[in-house]
Order: C-alpha cells, then sequence, then structure tokens
C-alpha cells in the first residue's frame, strides 16, 4: 500500500476528547503527517465505529504544531503497554489539515528531512 503523505516520527505528548461525548484521556502521538496522526491512547477510549476525536499537543518548550485537530478514527487495536491501551490512525477532518501554520511545521520537519546526510538518523524518522 502506498502512502499519500510523507509520515514523520514526531513524539508528543496529548490531551483527548470525542466531541458531543463525555469522554477524556491522555495519549501520544508517534506520528504525523499533513492529512492525520497515528495515536496511542489510554483506556478511557471507548471504540465506536467512525468516532471522533478531539486531539491537543501539550504545551512544552517549542509551540506545538497543532492545536485541537478533529479527526475521525480510520482503525484501531489494542495494545499492551503500561500506558497506553490502543493504538489508532486518525484522519483528520475536511478543513483540519490546512491551517498554515501546521503546513509550515510539516514542512519545516520535511526539509530537514531532506537535509540529513546520515542514515542512522533517518532511521529515527521512520523512513
Amino acid at each position: 500500500m502506498e502512502r499519500r503523505h510523507l509520515r514523520i516520527k514526531q513524539l508528543m505528548d496529548v490531551t483527548w476528547s470525542m466531541p458531543g461525548e463525555d469522554i477524556t484521556g491522555q495519549g501520544q502521538v508517534l506520528n504525523i503527517s499533513s492529512s492525520g496522526i497515528l495515536l496511542q491512547i489510554d483506556n478511557s477510549f471507548k471504540p465506536l465505529s467512525n468516532s471522533v476525536l478531539s486531539v491537543d499537543s501539550e504545551f512544552e518548550e517549542e509551540k506545538p504544531p497543532f492545536v485541537n485537530k478533529k479527526g475521525k478514527v480510520m482503525w484501531f487495536r489494542r495494545i499492551n503497554t503500561s500506558k497506553y491501551a490502543y493504538q489508532c490512525g486518525l484522519e483528520f477532518l475536511e478543513g483540519q489539515s490546512t491551517d498554515k501554520e501546521f503546513l509550515d511545521w510539516i514542512e519545516d520537519k520535511t526539509v530537514q528531512l531532506g537535509q540529513t546526510m546520515n542514515a542512522s538518523i533517518l532511521n529515527n524518522y521512520g523512513i
């Protein structure tokens, strides 16, 4: 299966919620692209077909690449880690992936990857 968008390995702590439901939790982004994210989330998640999650990155030293992105859960699976119970793929909702700051962040990361000459560094980005 060919990927439509470059995925950038980016570990990032996030909070998530399910709009219209009283369900929230903690998670971690594993990778991110202009169309969506691969996310690990805690056991507060109640798997539902076609769920929509709202994801906010937690503020750290650098400015987060996105604020309050909403995405449709395209798939999910149970995982066995001490902190997270599920892994899921989110596809940003229509119009959610077009904010300029987020696209600039993706482009900057892509340029950094293009300038990297050391193959071992590229492995850190999941390429």
